[in-house]
């Protein structure tokens, strides 16, 4: 149940001009980036500018949200990750704000980082992320943790990670846990910090976001893996959260 895992969602190596620029809202992700040439800026919700720099290795942690933009021209290395223990939740996002520190040399890593049929590659990888996030929250002096979980909740949890559909009630879930709703809603509230709604929703629109990505999925067929009774609806609430529809975010370029 304590176990850590660190998983890669997504990466990349990207060139980037003055015609770069969007904005990230509320990523359920953390983001490493490591600066090889020239900068960027990121300018948080509250309205702080923060340019990262040439030589510079920097953590935005998931649920900041950011506006970014190029004025020049810029290369940098780029890691969507999850640090997560067996609920799920990115352990990176109790950080609250970017980190930063030098790195002192990026490491030769290809394109395609994912492609794990190179398992010395991709082990390699993994090293080099794991340690630049010690380097990261030892040099900004953070500390993280996981959280700890009563039964009830941890049966729960693993229910709605192994079902995980926007069809699962309250009801069901809470029969799995051989507990009252009542109970069941208000320890999970307590102890996760949202309401059982609210993480299945957040491992939903994860897994969506992860399936326009890096797969070839329809918005239907992700829809119908969702439990979503039809691909409007789903459409809908997406664009609810990210401010434009599935069909966009995949088509969006994701050198961020």
């Amino acid at each position: 149940m304590n176990k850590i895992t660190l998983k890669v969602l997504y990466s990349g190596c990207a060139e980037v001009d003055n015609s770069w620029n969007g904005s990230v809202v509320s990523p359920t992700d953390s983001r490493l980036y490591f600066i090889l040439d020239g900068s960027f800026h990121i300018i948080s919700s509250s309205g702080e500018k923060i340019v990262l720099s040439k030589g510079n290795s920097y953590l935005i942690p998931s649920g900041y949200s950011f506006d970014y933009g190029c004025e020049d021209r810029m290369s940098h290395l780029y890691f969507h990750i999850l640090l997560s223990s067996f609920d799920g939740l990115d352990i990176l996002g109790n950080v609250g704000k970017p980190l930063s520190c030098p790195f002192s040399k990026a490491p030769e890593i290809p394109k395609d980082v994912l492609d794990y049929s190179d398992i010395v590659g991709s082990l390699q990888t993994e090293s080099f992320i794991t340690a630049s996030l010690f380097s990261l929250l030892k040099e900004n002096g953070v500390s993280v943790e996981q959280k700890h979980y009563s039964k009830g909740v941890k049966i729960a949890i693993e229910y709605i990670r192994k079902h995980l559909s926007v069809q699962l009630s309250i009801k069901d879930i809470s029969n799995e846990c051989f507990l009252a709703p009542s109970t069941l809603t208000r320890n999970f509230r307590q102890e996760t910090g949202m309401s059982i709604g609210e993480y299945i929703d957040f491992l939903i629109f994860r897994e969506s976001e992860k399936m326009l990505k890096t797969t070839d999925m329809t918005v239907l067929e992700i829809s119908d893996k969702l439990g979503f009774c039809d691909q409007f609806y789903f459409s809908r609430k997406f664009a609810e959260k990210h401010g434009f529809p599935p069909s966009k975010y995949r088509r969006l370029s994701v050198d961020i």
